[in-house]
């Protein structure tokens, strides 16, 4: 079976975090298989789900082409291809392939954000910055991006992508959570002996573990006001019950 191109960076920068590349993954010479962990709910769990998550990112930035207006409009083909790259590198269960899939198509969608924010938008005044991709994502086919540079500076994009930034600087209530994810934080909830079962983690627990730093501090004044009243109706429910 043929390799999922691998990231790579070209050129000499300043040292910062390169690009999640797995190498111990990517390479054809590691047949290894890890078996991914699943919890009661079917859900990934545990080190080698982390692994996976983060695999999954890179096929879904490599793989995948930029100018495809949406995941629903990428070929079956495609995105058959990607499983099948899943289940050669990890022990996967087939029933867990929508939720997977539909998690690379995420993990696709926000690396098409970030190149648009940070790639595009700030030299949409300057066509000679936009002509290339960016070096650190060689990968990226020429033409593909000259389609999706083109996407991204219609006056229809302009308008949708203006009223995304308004309604994320409304969003507060912001979590601190990694690749885990909630389904992770649980996870670890339960291997710490605070919980016996996932089944019985409180949503409203993991709301708050959520947004709190190593210290158990909130990350900002809103989210505590939110936990706060959590906390009060919480109280005012088992004091009635």
């Amino acid at each position: 079976m043929e390799s999922p191109p691998m990231e790579v960076e070209t050129g000499k920068k300043k040292k910062v975090r390169g690009l999640t590349t797995l190498p111990h993954l990517t390479k054809n010479s590691n047949p290894l298989r890890r078996v991914v962990k699943y919890n009661e709910k079917g859900q990934p769990v545990g080190p080698m789900s982390t692994q996976l998550f983060s695999y999954m990112g890179v096929l879904a930035r490599t793989m995948v082409p930029l100018s495809y207006e949406h995941w629903r409009k990428v070929p079956n083909a495609l995105k058959e291809k990607l499983w099948s790259f899943l289940e050669v590198k990890f022990v996967i269960e087939s029933k867990s392939k929508k939720k997977l899939m539909g998690s690379v198509g995420m993990k696709w969608r926000t690396f098409k954000s970030y190149l648009t924010r940070t790639y595009i938008i700030p030299f949409k005044d300057q066509p000679e910055l936009l002509k290339h991709p960016p070096p650190k994502y060689s990968f990226i086919d020429q033409e593909d991006w000259d389609l999706f540079v083109q996407s991204r500076l219609t006056e229809q994009f302009q308008n949708f992508s203006n009223s995304q930034i308004e309604r994320r600087s409304k969003h507060k209530l912001v979590h601190r959570l990694s690749r885990k994810g909630y389904v992770g934080l649980a996870d670890e909830m339960k291997k710490n002996g605070h919980i016996s079962s996932i089944e019985e983690v409180d949503r409203s627990l993991l709301w708050k573990m959520a947004r709190q730093n190593n210290k158990g501090e909130y990350v900002n004044e809103a989210v505590k006001e939110k936990a706060e009243k959590i906390v009060s109706y919480l109280y005012a429910v088992i004091t009635l019950s």
